[in-house]
């Protein structure tokens, strides 16, 4: 279980946050872990948008799922269900392969009732609330990690989307760009305090999802 709390930030903010926390991670290479690459995910949703609509209403707890790509590999795909309990995340994952993907793409899974847990409850869900790939949202992301207090900060930027969800194992075919930039931060206990610092002299906190912020964008 993970405590989450996103912001919205313009290009500046974007610019200064990355190049302060990018000094903190050269001078602390031992403890903290940067990393920058590109994110694909398709989202699904059920034939009456609940997903969207409980997150827009705000209702605290909340599930969905996804597939992930890494860097357009489809070496690196993953189906992922995160929950949101309040500001409490939990996010369980595994590695599937491109020709899950096909099969589930195909609506033929009937085999993962029989797989993993992960498996078995979004095929329940496939079947009993007829989820399907909705939308894939594209970004790159810069991720800082501290491997001592297991806090990650994230700044995404490039943020797009398509609607063609049939182009999910194409290359990136960015469609339309909200040009906004999000700061994402995840921590268990805590948060060092000159970091706690460093983020609120910049920004202050909003109710920001990707999904629905593309799923409502033009």
């Amino acid at each position: 279980m993970r405590k989450e709390i996103k912001f919205e930030i313009d290009r500046e903010e974007f610019i200064n946050i990355n190049n302060t926390l990018d000094k903190i991670s050269n001078n602390n290479q031992t403890i903290i872990k940067k990393e920058e690459y590109n994110v694909k995910t398709v989202y699904f949703e059920n034939i009456y948008n609940s997903i969207l609509q409980e997150n827009i209403d705000g209702k605290q707890y909340r599930e969905k799922y996804r597939i992930r790509m890494y860097n357009n590999n489809l070496n690196d795909l993953f189906l992922e269900k995160k929950i949101k309990k309040d500001n409490n995340v939990f996010k369980y994952r595994e590695r599937i392969t491109e020709r899950d993907v096909i099969n589930i793409y195909e609506d033929k899974i009937d085999n993962f009732i029989n797989e993993t847990k992960l498996k078995k409850d979004f095929y329940l869900n496939v079947k009993t609330k007829l989820l399907r790939p909705r939308i894939i949202v594209y970004y790159d992301r810069v991720a800082f990690e501290h491997y001592l207090t297991n806090y990650r900060i994230t700044l995404d930027s490039n943020i797009s989307k398509n609607n063609e969800i049939n182009d999910f194992l194409k290359e990136n075919k960015n469609t339309s760009n909200i040009n906004k930039y999000i700061l994402e931060v995840k921590y268990e206990d805590f948060i060092p305090k000159h970091i706690w610092d460093l983020l609120k002299i910049h920004v202050q906190r909003q109710k920001i999802s990707k999904y629905v912020t593309m799923r409502l964008s033009k």
